[in-house]
């Protein structure tokens, strides 16, 4: 089944959002307008999303230790 960003904006679970696939992340990066190139690594553009999704309330703060800070060394 296709991802759809905007079902998942609807009913947003943080377990879901950390098991989501790059092309998943990219689809949910494009939905909510964010600046970022398809190139860059997952983990980037994931933590792009993150803050979005935490600044809008959407995800709580518990989100953000789903980030990772020192991406070049992934």
């Amino acid at each position: 089944m296709a991802f759809d960003a905007g079902k998942f904006l609807k009913t947003p679970d943080l377990e879901g959002f950390d098991n989501l696939k790059k092309e998943e992340l990219v689809l949910l990066a494009k939905h909510l307008k964010l600046d970022f190139k398809v190139s860059m690594r997952k983990q980037i553009i994931k933590n792009l999303v993150i803050d979005k999704l935490v600044d809008a309330e959407i995800l709580g703060e518990e989100a953000l230790e789903l980030k990772v800070e020192n991406i070049g060394r992934l």
